[in-house]
C-alpha cells in the first residue's frame, strides 16, 4: 500500500502556491501527501472557464448578431461536409457500374498480390491472411478494454508502482471502487485472451460484463445528479461509453456468425446468406447503441460549442474541435436508420479514427509532463482516443455483417 507523507511544515503553503504543478519532481520527494491531497480534492472543484472561441465576435457585436458568430464558426464546416457528402451520393449513384468495375478489379489485385506473397513467404502467409476488417475491428475494440484496465493499474496507488518506471507517476489519486476496479481488470484480461482467439464468445461476454458495470456508475452518477438537484448531466465521454454496449454487441454477433459459418459446408462460404431474425434483432440494438453516442455528440455537443458563451476546457482542448461533430450530426440519421449502411458506416469509421488521432493526441500535449494535472488530463485524452478507436473498431464489424432485416435498405431491396 502507497503511504504519502511530508517531509517539510511549509509543505501546505507550497501547495496552495502552486508548487505541486510548477515544481513537481521537488513536491513529490518532500511534500507528498499535500499534493496528493490537493489533487484530490480538485477533482471536486468546479472548473474555471474561458470564453468560448467558436464565438468569435466582440461582446457588442454578439449582443446584436448572436446567430453571426454561429454562422461563422459552424455554418462552412457543416456546409462544406453536407455538400461532400450529397457530391458524393449521387457520384456513387450516377457511376454506381463504373464503381462496382473498379471494386472488382480492385479485389482482383489484392488476391494476386496475395497468391505471389503465400508463394514468397509461406511461413508468413497464415499471420498476414488474417488482416481484414474483421480482425482490425476486433483489435480496436478490444483495445479499449486493455487500455481500462492500464488505467485502473496507473492510477491506483496501490497498483501505480507496477508500471512507475513508464508512465513516471505512483499514481494520480483519482477515488476508486474496488468492484469497478476488478472488472475493469478482469475486461483486460479478456480482452487480451480474445485478441488471440481463445475462448472468444467467454471472453467477449466477460468484456459485455465490463462495460455494463461502467454503464450502471454512469446511469448512477446521472440519476444522483438529478436527486441533488444538478440537472441531467451527460458528457461527452459518458455518451461513448454506452455506445461501446453496441460495439461489444458487434463483436459477439460476429463470433456467433462465424461460427455458423465454420460448421456450413464449405462451397457456400462465397454465398451471402441471410441475416437470421435474432441476429438481426441483436445487429438493430447494437446499431441504436452507437447511433447514441453519433446523435447526443452531434445535438447536445454543437448545442454548447455554439449558443454557450463560455467552455471550461484549456485552448485547443479537444472537445472544442467541431468539425467531427459536424460529420457525425449529418451521418447520425442515415446510420440510425440503416440507410446506405456500408458507406455511411465507412465514413463514420474513418471520421471517429482521424479525429482520435487529431483531437485526443494523448502522447503529444502540452504542457509539464510531470504535473499533476497533466497526468489526469492525459489519462482524460488517451480514454477519449480508445473510445474512438473501439466504435470505429465495431463500426468495421458492422460493416461486416451487415445491417440485418431492420434497415432502410432492406426495405428497399424488398421493394425492388
Amino acid at each position: 500500500m502507497q503511504i504519502y507523507i511530508d517531509t517539510d511544515e511549509l509543505c501546505p503553503s507550497w501547495t496552495a502556491d502552486g508548487e505541486c504543478e510548477n515544481n513537481p519532481d521537488f513536491m513529490l520527494q518532500k511534500c507528498n501527501q499535500s499534493c496528493v491531497d490537493n489533487a484530490r480534492s480538485a477533482m471536486h472543484q468546479p472548473q474555471q472557464v474561458r470564453k468560448n472561441p467558436h464565438r468569435v465576435l466582440s461582446e457588442e457585436s454578439q449582443a446584436q448578431q448572436p446567430s453571426m458568430s454561429r454562422l461563422l464558426t459552424f455554418m462552412p464546416i457543416f456546409l462544406s461536409v453536407l455538400a461532400t457528402g450529397i457530391i458524393g451520393a449521387i457520384m456513387s449513384i450516377k457511376y454506381s457500374e463504373l464503381l462496382e468495375e473498379k471494386h472488382a478489379a480492385l479485389e482482383g489485385w489484392f488476391t494476386r498480390q496475395g497468391v505471389k506473397l503465400q508463394r514468397r513467404y509461406p511461413a508468413a502467409w497464415p499471420y498476414v491472411e488474417k488482416i481484414n476488417n474483421n480482425s482490425i475491428g476486433r483489435f480496436f475494440i478490444c483495445c479499449y478494454f486493455i487500455n481500462e484496465a492500464l488505467t485502473v493499474v496507473q492510477t491506483n496507488p496501490r497498483l501505480a508502482f507496477l508500471v512507475m518506471r513508464i508512465f513516471g507517476s505512483d499514481g494520480v489519486w483519482q477515488e476508486h471502487r474496488l468492484w469497478v476496479d476488478l472488472s475493469n481488470l478482469a475486461g483486460g484480461i479478456a480482452a487480451g485472451f480474445c485478441l488471440v482467439w481463445f475462448k472468444p464468445m467467454i471472453m467477449a461476454l466477460v468484456m459485455l460484463a465490463d462495460i455494463l458495470v461502467d454503464a450502471y456508475v454512469i446511469l448512477a452518477r446521472i440519476l444522483m445528479g438529478l436527486l441533488y438537484g444538478h440537472g441531467l448531466y451527460i458528457n461527452e465521454l459518458m455518451a461513448k461509453k454506452f455506445s461501446l454496449m453496441g460495439c461489444v454487441g458487434m463483436l459477439i454477433a460476429f463470433i456467433v456468425q462465424s461460427r455458423q459459418r465454420k460448421g456450413s459446408f464449405p462451397g457456400l462460404l462465397m454465398e451471402q446468406t441471410s441475416t437470421s431474425t435474432p441476429l438481426s434483432v441483436a445487429l438493430l440494438l447494437a446499431r441504436l447503441a452507437i447511433a447514441f453516442l453519433f446523435l447526443y455528440v452531434g445535438l447536445s455537443e454543437l448545442h454548447r460549442l455554439l449558443f454557450q458563451p463560455y467552455t471550461p476546457y484549456l485552448p485547443g482542448d479537444g472537445h472544442d474541435v467541431v468539425w467531427p461533430k459536424a460529420v457525425e450530426l449529418i451521418l447520425a440519421l442515415p446510420f440510425t436508420l440503416g440507410f446506405q449502411t456500408t458507406t455511411v458506416t465507412r465514413l463514420l469509421a474513418a471520421s471517429l479514427v482521424l479525429e482520435a488521432f487529431y483531437a485526443w493526441t494523448w502522447w503529444h500535449m502540452s504542457g509539464d509532463v510531470g504535473a499533476f494535472a497533466q497526468h489526469r488530463r492525459a489519462i482524460h485524452y488517451r480514454e477519449h482516443f480508445m473510445t474512438n478507436i473501439a466504435t470505429a473498431g465495431g463500426l468495421l464489424l458492422l460493416q461486416r455483417l451487415g445491417g440485418g432485416k431492420y434497415t432502410v435498405d432492406e426495405l428497399l431491396k424488398k421493394k425492388d
